[in-house]
């Protein structure tokens, strides 16, 4: 779906960048300069990372005898890892069990001058997940959950009305995702590369993370290396958002920036027993309806350059060749979309040299891939999963 709102379109490479790999109010990931870098992480840190890749709210006494330290180390590893913006564990809501199906990339251009307040303005709506401001053909990529067609129609007539500052936007349907991980393997202090210690942490030209949750989960729901479209390999069968109550949303709102919030902090501030937020919890997981994931800040890992693509494709290799891509190391999204490009794919990496090698050979070697679209992210205003449900779903 294509909405011109007018023609014509502006390329920014001119826009204010601002390190914030979801940096949205309090900021997901708000590293201070200089606190950590990649030689700072060490094998200890590395283990524990591991630990939480697909478990975020995995216990520090499980860590602590997994890696053979005691939990008092754990506790202030973990600590560190949080505080100086190298880690966030977060909370991603199920798109479909509570109520969001609709799914989509939408890409846009703006006009001149108009950039940041586009960008502020979207990050503050609940139905928008990620806000990234890009070079190349677009100004800004992003992506938003609706309850049904009618609610994405209001969205793209209501918000992006060009006398905003919206002059054109490009619609693409997310209808499966083979991979969603912002957890990865980093090297060992040796295999660093040179001058990617601290290159772009978070107060420089960058990506950070904002407040809730990537998370880019994309239209159903969203993990590590599992296929969308069947939302019980990823979620579960989910409980629908009718089996949603006051009590839930109240868990759900306070682990949406702290998915390892303690559960006796939770009990106190909900006004219930440790054993009922505990168990409320785990329904809430084992339904389906909340992922508690680990995130890593690519910049503050020695990944500052995040790149995502468009990548036309062969429609009857689509599955094969996003099967490829989600076995790369650096990728960390493959979601099959609708528009002129089949598979949408987002990547990390130490330099712009490393960029244009994963272009030029890495996805050159990949049979069945027509042509490639690539954007680098300049800043990031949202990356949040985590929306607020109203109390109306009761």
């Amino acid at each position: 779906m294509v909405l011109p709102l007018r023609s014509a379109h502006s390329f920014h490479q001119r826009i204010c960048v601002r390190s914030q790999f979801g940096k949205f109010e309090k900021g997901l990931m708000k590293a201070e300069v200089g606190r950590v870098t990649p030689l700072d992480i060490d094998q200890l840190d590395r283990k524990i990372l591991r630990l939480l890749k697909d478990d975020g709210r995995r216990p520090n006494a499980e860590i602590a005898r997994a890696v053979g330290v005691s939990v008092p180390t754990v506790r202030r590893r973990l600590e560190r890892l949080q505080e100086s913006g190298v880690l966030r564990i977060i909370g991603l809501l199920n798109p479909v069990a509570t109520g969001f199906p609709v799914d989509v990339f939408l890409a846009l251009t703006i006009r001149d001058g108009f950039a940041l307040s586009v960008g502020r303005r979207l990050a503050a709506m609940n139905c928008v997940a990620f806000v990234g401001h890009t070079t190349g053909r677009f100004d800004m990529l992003v992506e938003a959950f609706f309850s049904n067609l009618d609610a994405l129609f209001d969205f793209c007539a209501e918000a992006l009305d060009s006398s905003g500052g919206v002059i054109s936007a490009e619609t693409y349907f997310i209808l499966g995702v083979d991979k969603f991980n912002y957890m990865w393997d980093l090297p060992d202090e040796s295999d660093v590369p040179p001058g990617t210690a601290g290159a772009m942490s978070m107060g420089t030209p960058g990506v950070t993370q904002s407040n809730p949750a990537p998370p880019r989960l994309t239209g159903r729901r969203k993990e590590t290396s599992v296929e969308r479209s069947e939302n019980e390999e990823l979620w579960g069968e989910g409980n629908g958002r009718g089996g949603l109550d006051t009590l839930d949303r109240q868990i759900l709102r306070l682990l949406r920036d702290d998915g390892r919030r303690p559960n006796a902090e939770i009990a106190r501030a909900v006004g219930v027993s440790e054993p009922t937020a505990r168990k409320r919890i785990e329904r809430l997981q084992q339904s389906g309806v909340l992922r508690i994931i680990g995130l890593l800040d690519p910049a503050a890992t020695g990944f500052p350059v995040y790149a995502m693509m468009l990548i036309e494709v062969e429609p009857s290799a689509a599955r094969e060749i996003g099967a490829q891509l989600a076995a790369m190391e650096r990728v960390a999204n493959v979601s099959y979309i609708t528009g002129r490009a089949h598979v949408w794919c987002e990547a990390m990496l130490p330099t712009n040299k490393a960029l244009h090698s994963f272009l030029c050979e890495e996805l050159a070697s990949v049979p069945g891939i027509i042509r490639t679209e690539a954007f680098q992210v300049l800043a990031i205003d949202k990356f949040s999963y985590m929306w607020d449900l109203p109390e109306s779903q009761e």
